[in-house]
């Protein structure tokens, strides 16, 4: 199963599903709320595993985390954490930890249990908090190698982002574009600039989906620091 749900996002005009939930519109806020579930739930369900729930209550207790903040308690400007999706999240998740949520009707998202299980048996040893950092920012990396992905595949060069994707890491020497350009078919001069296309549409991507995950896109470069430091 594939975690991301929401559509390819468009560099020059990201969706802004968190300043969304915050706006107060109810229609709006149950929409984005909805969007938010489905691209995000395994962190919260992470979260839910380490604080040592079982994997059935752990599903039950992120549905129903998700349905009560789109019913009950929508996020608001004012609320602690509200700058950052992430950090509201882990406010409201040690709150319900605290005073327990109940299953609601119609959640916003149904699990894939047996994925999630499969998943989290690959997390580390770590606190609660720590594990859904780590897996936020995981899963916005995700999503942009996929949206990256997506994006050649339309175009017809899916064979070629399977040539670049190694360079988004790649920091060697002029060696590696000689060995890896005859394979491409390219020259090594096609691939450095192939490369470096690559790489600028990737970040662009990745400013793109941080953007929809704050309230103020001011704070992009911040929240891309805060993901790359969680990662380690």
């Amino acid at each position: 199963m594939n975690l991301i749900s929401n559509p390819q996002p468009d560099a020059s005009a990201p969706p802004r599903h968190w300043a969304t939930a915050l706006s107060g519109d109810a229609t709006a806020v149950r929409q984005a709320i909805h969007e938010i579930a489905a691209s995000y739930w395994y962190p919260v369900y992470a979260w839910w595993r380490r604080a040592g729930l079982s994997a059935e209550k752990a599903a039950i207790a992120t549905e129903a985390s998700f349905t009560r903040w789109r019913d009950k308690e929508p996020p608001t400007p004012t609320d602690e954490g509200a700058s950052r999706m992430r950090e509201w999240l882990l406010v409201r998740l040690r709150g319900l930890a605290t005073g327990g949520v109940k299953p609601g009707p119609n959640p916003p998202i149904t699990l894939s249990r047996s994925w999630a299980e499969e998943c989290f048996a690959k997390e580390p040893e770590r606190d609660p908090d720590t594990v859904f950092q780590r897996r936020w920012a995981l899963t916005v990396l995700e999503f942009t190698v996929e949206s990256l992905r997506r994006e050649y595949a339309a175009g017809g060069k899916e064979p070629l982002f399977t040539v670049l994707l190694p360079f988004l890491g790649f920091e060697g020497g002029e060696d590696r574009y000689e060995e890896i350009a005859p394979k491409a078919g390219m020259s090594s001069g096609a691939l450095h600039v192939a490369v470096f296309d690559f790489r600028k549409r990737y970040r662009d991507l990745l400013r793109a989906i941080v953007a929809d995950t704050i309230a103020d896109p001011n704070d992009v470069d911040q929240e891309m620091t805060a993901l790359l430091c969680a990662t380690s």
